[in-house]
């Protein structure tokens, strides 16, 4: 690769071009190990939000092709669900991979023109032999405003510096049925990462503060936990009282809640400090969890 470099299809990266103009979310899903640089070498490292890779499924423990989980992991991670997605393959493998995930659209691209019927066999909806064909279409007929033009925004900044305050569950990653398994995307941990650079960037959770701070992992933020009641950044440490004063009375609701949901399968209680005891309670059933909420006596709450 250092040698020969790498060959691009200009109607790959043209399509690439037209699905993020249209506001779509594009991510590269590979076996390979050298993915970063491959998208670097070929100047495509700016046209992806995610990148999952082999190094990537390999430490999440998920079966390549033609199992469905890197696909569907890519998905999730993207914060959309497989149904509304589309995924483009030219190997039989990933077009199988992606009919197993339950797909909204699989594409196969025959670039042989020898492929077409096997790849309609393992289950792609279409086949084209040039992605310049694809056609696209978009609720999204133009831009947010903001991204076209900041002028309005800048312009009532004057010489003040933004900041910029975010929430890490269905924001910062998708809703999932079980909060450890809401991961930071690797494209989305850049993006903090960036825009700390710029400006001075809060991420405020409902989760205790280390475990928020431990999922993101950048120093140069300030994250408030518990809902802002235990705060910590560069140069920075709080701790409102009410959350301190109210700690006795959380273990006993907490306690309270492991005795009476001691016999009920799938129960997870986590005591928040300044916070309600939760109990999250997941079924078998897709989307079946449910909240259960004791709050402490006498005490305010926000």
């Amino acid at each position: 690769m250092e040698q020969r470099g790498v060959v691009v299809y200009e109607c790959a990266v043209e399509l690439l071009q037209r699905l993020r103009r249209a506001g779509f979310r594009t991510a590269v899903v590979t076996a390979s190990k050298n993915c970063d640089l491959i998208l670097e070498k070929a100047g495509l490292d700016g046209l992806f939000d995610l990148r999952l890779d082999g190094v990537e499924a390999e430490n999440l423990e998920l079966s390549g092709k033609p199992d469905s989980d890197t696909f569907v992991e890519a998905a999730h991670q993207l914060g959309c669900e497989p149904e509304r997605a589309a995924v483009l393959e030219d190997a039989t493998a990933g077009v199988m991979a992606a009919s197993r995930g339950h797909f909204g659209l699989v594409i196969g691209i025959d670039r042989t023109g020898r492929q077409r019927d096997a790849l309609l066999e393992k289950g792609a909806d279409q086949v084209f032999d040039n992605l310049c064909r694809i056609g696209i279409q978009s609720a999204q007929t133009e831009p947010p405003p903001l991204l076209e033009d900041p002028t309005p925004l800048t312009d009532r900044l004057g010489d003040r510096r933004p900041a910029l305050f975010l929430d890490y569950d269905g924001t910062l990653t998708p809703i999932v049925e079980q909060p450890d398994d809401a991961r930071l995307s690797t494209s989305m941990r850049r993006a903090l990462r960036e825009a700390a650079q710029r400006m001075p960037l809060a991420l405020i959770s409902g989760r205790d503060l280390d475990d928020v701070s431990s999922l993101v992992g950048l120093e140069a933020v300030v994250y408030a936990g518990s809902h802002g009641f235990d705060i910590r950044g560069p140069q920075l440490r709080l701790e409102l009282s009410e959350g301190i004063d109210a700690l006795d009375d959380l273990d006993r609701a907490a306690n309270a809640l492991d005795e009476r949901l001691e016999n009920v399968e799938g129960v997870r209680i986590e005591r928040k400090l300044g916070d309600e005891s939760n109990a999250w309670i997941a079924s078998s059933r897709p989307r079946a969890t449910h909240r259960i909420t004791t709050r402490p006596p006498s005490r305010p709450t926000c």
